[in-house]
């Protein structure tokens, strides 16, 4: 047998300097075995390493999958209804239970995603790990952002029209997408630059953790929002 660097050009070298021929151990009983590597022969081969921003990928691709439908639907939430607004406007709503059902199906659509891409466990650990961290963000704070910001919707929807429609899909609306997903990345960034990697993740998933904790307390700040605002939503749904 022979001790290499993981490389035939990073040999140990005996202690004249020189490589050594093949050693020989004969074994009959349990034994500790002790060797001394005096040098090597070149230096270490370089440590392969995953490309620098691979986690900054991961999490970016775990937001986008874990949330999509989440996003769709979530830049809407209110816009969906507008053609019966004024009905749901009303009525004698608590409109905490309205936006807290509008965030379980938030929720089941996330949960829907990331059952579908368990098995990348088995083909790439790592990316599911920074899955399940921005699927525990996206449940904890970026279900809460969409509703709050959705409380800013004044366009009105024609549900009828075909898939083609343009309707949504101005550049304002992907401000709402762009806003919610990059806070989560620079974040990441930040504490990893100041600590490591696991904590960096632990902090990102921590702050959706505290958000689906709080839940009825961040749903009871969008429905005040949405009291605030929802004359002027209905008045922009009647045009």
């Amino acid at each position: 047998y022979k001790f290499t660097l993981g490389s035939w050009r990073a040999e140990a070298l005996g202690e004249n300097g020189q490589i050594p021929e093949n050693s020989h151990l004969l074994v009959s009983r349990d034994s500790v075995v002790i060797v001394h590597i005096a040098s090597w022969n070149a230096s270490p081969p370089e440590k392969i390493t995953q490309p620098k921003y691979l986690n900054l990928l991961f999490l970016y691709l775990g937001l986008l999958l874990t949330g999509s439908l989440m996003y769709t639907y979530g830049r809407f939430v209110i816009v969906w209804e507008n053609s019966y607004f004024d009905l749901i406007f009303t009525q004698k709503i608590e409109f905490v239970k309205y936006f807290k059902a509008k965030f379980l199906l938030m929720l089941v659509s996330g949960l829907l995603f990331y059952v579908l891409m368990l098995p990348l466990a088995f083909y790439n650990p790592l990316l599911m790990y920074f899955i399940t961290v921005a699927f525990i963000y996206n449940c904890g704070v970026n279900s809460f952002v969409l509703l709050f910001l959705a409380t800013y919707s004044r366009i009105k929807f024609d549900l009828d029209a075909g898939v083609m429609s343009a309707q949504g899909k101005g550049v304002k609306k992907y401000t709402v997408f762009l806003i919610s997903l990059i806070p989560p990345v620079i974040l990441y960034s930040i504490v990893r630059s100041c600590f490591s990697t696991d904590i960096a993740a632990i902090v990102v998933a921590g702050l959706g953790a505290a958000g689906l904790l709080f839940h009825r307390q961040l749903l009871e700040i969008v429905s005040r929002q949405f009291n605030r605002q929802k004359y002027k939503i209905a008045a922009g749904f009647r045009q």
